[in-house]
């Protein structure tokens, strides 16, 4: 926990720098949900981390591999308390735009053959409903540009009242800094 908030000060004070933060890598930063360990993914050798640095609540899981699903899909975090609030807090520098993928495969993870529906927010405002029925076994995915208002940035992910008991749940979360020249 001390090494974390080393590195959060790091970033506050260098501006999060790619070199001064361990966890963006030419301004990207790569969450594999539910993963316990630091992995690289074996397509495009892209080093993706832990989700327990960015989140407390929730429970993991692994899910069988597919030869159609990338191997960052095959875990996920997810909350059994569906309509609370569920946050990623992300420390990025908020000067800058960033484009957000969440990924969402389900699985069947819960052996219920029953994907949820529910909502993801950022920056407090709501983002989308993710619909993880739509297409059973492909990977969901949800991307927006954001200009974060300040370094605290959360990604939340809140289960709907009128799906019943929705359990939220996530695979992936990227945060890529845009060069103003491409975003014009």
């Amino acid at each position: 926990m001390e090494k974390l908030v080393a590195v959060l000060l790091l970033v506050s004070a260098a501006g999060a720098h790619a070199a001064s933060f361990p966890f963006i890598l030419n301004y990207v930063l790569r969450i594999d949900c539910g993963l316990t360990g630091k992995t690289t993914e074996h397509y495009n050798n892209l080093t993706w981390f832990p989700d327990s640095f960015f989140i407390d609540p929730g429970k993991t899981k692994q899910i069988t591999s597919s030869p159609n699903v990338s191997q960052i899909m095959t875990t996920l975090r997810y909350f059994r308390h569906g309509e609370d609030m569920n946050c990623y807090r992300l420390q990025l520098t908020n000067t800058q735009k960033y484009i957000f993928r969440a990924g969402f495969y389900y699985g069947n993870y819960d052996g219920k053959s029953q994907p949820p529906v529910f909502d993801l927010s950022l920056g407090g405002q709501k983002w989308a409903t993710v619909n993880s029925s739509a297409t059973t076994d492909v990977p969901v995915f949800q991307e927006l540009i954001y200009a974060p208002r300040n370094d605290n940035i959360s990604v939340c992910l809140m289960g709907r009242k009128e799906y019943g008991s929705a359990t939220p749940f996530i695979s992936s979360l990227e945060a890529t800094y845009l060069d103003e020249d491409e975003t014009d």
